[in-house]
C-alpha cells in the first residue's frame, strides 16, 4: 500500500499533532514489518489511554498487511495493536471508513486462524479482545484488555469486587441471551 503524503498531512492537522512520524514509522515497517522495536514504539502515537487517533484508521489497512507478511506467531502483536484501535474507535473519518472498515474484516479472519494454534498466556485474552472487538462488542473487548485491573479490593472490607466496566458486560450478555 503507498503512503499518500497529501492524506497523512491532512490527518496530522485534524489530530494537532506530528503525524510525519507514524507515516515515518509506516514506511520504514512496510521494507521489514517485522521490526517489532519499530512497531512498538509507533503503537502509542496510534492508540493510548482508551484513545484511538485519526492516524489509527488510516494506519489499520497497512498494519493487517504487515500482519500478513511476517510469521504467524509475530502477527500476534499487530492484531492485538489493531483490537486495542477498534476497541477505543471513535467517529472514523467518512473517507477512510471503507478501507478501515475492511482491514477490521480480514484482521478478524486473521486472528480466529491464530486462535488454533496461538498462545494460551496472556496474549491470548488479548488476541480474544481483539476478536471482540472486530465483531463489535467493543465493551466486551474492554473488560478482556484490563482484566488485571478490572478485580480490585474494596478499600473498606478488603472483598475483591467487580468493576462497573465487567458488571455492564455480565449484564448486557444475560439481557441479549435467549430465554
Amino acid at each position: 500500500l503507498p503512503l499518500d503524503s497529501a492524506r497523512w498531512d491532512e490527518l496530522s492537522t485534524r489530530m494537532g499533532r506530528d503525524g510525519g512520524d507514524v507515516r515515518e514509522a509506516l514506511r520504514s515497517l512496510s521494507s521489514d514489518p517485522s521490526r517489532v522495536d519499530l512497531f512498538r514504539e509507533l503503537w502509542p502515537e496510534l492508540c493510548s489511554e482508551d484513545t484511538t487517533s485519526d492516524a489509527a484508521y488510516a494506519a489499520a489497512p497497512y498494519l493487517v498487511a504487515f500482519a500478513e507478511e511476517v510469521p504467524r506467531s509475530a502477527s500476534l502483536e499487530y492484531l492485538i495493536v489493531l483490537g486495542l484501535i477498534a476497541t477505543d474507535a471513535g467517529q472514523v473519518p467518512d473517507d477512510i471508513e471503507p478501507a478501515y472498515t475492511g482491514a477490521l474484516g480480514r484482521a478478524l479472519a486473521m486472528a480466529l486462524d491464530r486462535l488454533t494454534d496461538g498462545p494460551t498466556d496472556e496474549h491470548l485474552r488479548y488476541l480474544l479482545a481483539a476478536v471482540a472487538a472486530f465483531r463489535g462488542r467493543t465493551d466486551l473487548a474492554g473488560a478482556l484488555a484490563n482484566l488485571d485491573a478490572i478485580q480490585k479490593p474494596c478499600p473498606s472490607c478488603g472483598t475483591v469486587v467487580f468493576s462497573g466496566e465487567l458488571q455492564q458486560v455480565i449484564e448486557r450478555d444475560h439481557a441479549e441471551s435467549p430465554a
